[in-house]
């Protein structure tokens, strides 16, 4: 009896366990899935916003100084 209880503690525990571990990596794909091309599309956005702003600056120095 008492083994028997235990072994179904464990069981329980394990099935917990391996429920949280199946919700826990879909939470993460679906982040991962969402997350990451909106951080490249911004990293990718800001770069191209610097690249044009630095450009612009250097071409009105540039003009102002000539």
């Amino acid at each position: 009896m008492v083994g028997q209880k235990i072994l179904t503690e464990e069981q329980k525990l394990i099935r917990d366990s391996q429920r949280r571990a199946c919700l826990g990596y879909s939470a993460i794909d679906i982040v991962f899935a969402i997350v990451v091309p909106v951080v490249v599309v911004v990293v990718v956005v800001v770069v191209v916003v610097v690249v044009v702003v630095v450009v612009v600056v250097v071409v009105v120095a540039v003009v102002v100084v000539v």
